[in-house]
């Protein structure tokens, strides 16, 4: 499941999942969330650094049996 929590980033927080996207608006927190993801072994999406990723995920846009998958870099 998703839980959203309205509170600041602790480096706690990455521990026990099996995926982990870093998305704030806020450079240091998505780096500090991909860097302690990495160093788990934990998927890490980050949003604002692609080289900071381990996986990245395109943008989707589907129209019956077409679909399109767009990404850059």
């Amino acid at each position: 499941g998703v839980s959203v929590a309205l509170r600041p980033f602790a480096d706690a927080d990455v521990a026990g999942h099996s995926l982990v996207c870093a998305c704030t608006n806020v450079r240091e927190v998505n780096a500090r969330v991909g860097a302690l993801a990495r160093a788990a072994g934990i998927p890490v999406a980050v949003a604002d650094r692609q080289d900071e990723s381990t996986f990245y995920m395109p943008a989707i846009h589907r129209d019956g049996a077409l679909v399109v998958a767009v990404g850059t870099g």
